[in-house]
């Protein structure tokens, strides 16, 4: 009976693991619309989208007409309600974040946040 009760609590947590891993967001996920763009305290002024795929990443900066192409990684770090990627984009090595969470009105709400070099870059699903 022990055995049994044993292997049926490690089935449930095996199961409800798989389930939380297949709810966390992902950066492949969506077309990522830019919110925001900071350098340090400045804040720069530029549109554009971030689209990821297969392990490349490219952002295009609507404003300039500019592409930067790139590459991500899974880190081992994942929850229900982030995930965690090393990036580089043009040659410089980085973070993304895709995180969900609430926003004051109470609805569901989902970022991505790249650490590139001294720039940190917010984008939020394109509709």
């Amino acid at each position: 009976m022990k055995k049994t009760l044993a292997l049926l609590l490690s089935f449930i947590l095996v199961t409800l693991s798989l389930v939380a891993c297949g709810n966390t967001p992902r950066i492949q996920k969506y077309d990522w619309e830019l919110f925001s763009v900071t350098k340090g305290e400045e804040e720069i002024h530029i549109t554009g989208t971030l689209t990821a795929g297969g392990g490349k990443l490219t952002f295009t900066d609507t404003k300039y007409e500019d592409t930067y192409k790139g590459t991500y990684s899974e880190r081992d770090e994942f929850s229900p309600t982030s995930a965690d990627y090393h990036i580089t984009l043009d040659h410089v090595k980085g973070r993304a974040l895709v995180t969900v969470g609430e926003n004051s009105k109470g609805e569901t709400v989902t970022n991505l946040t790249l650490f590139v070099g001294d720039y940190v870059l917010i984008f939020v699903p394109e509709e």
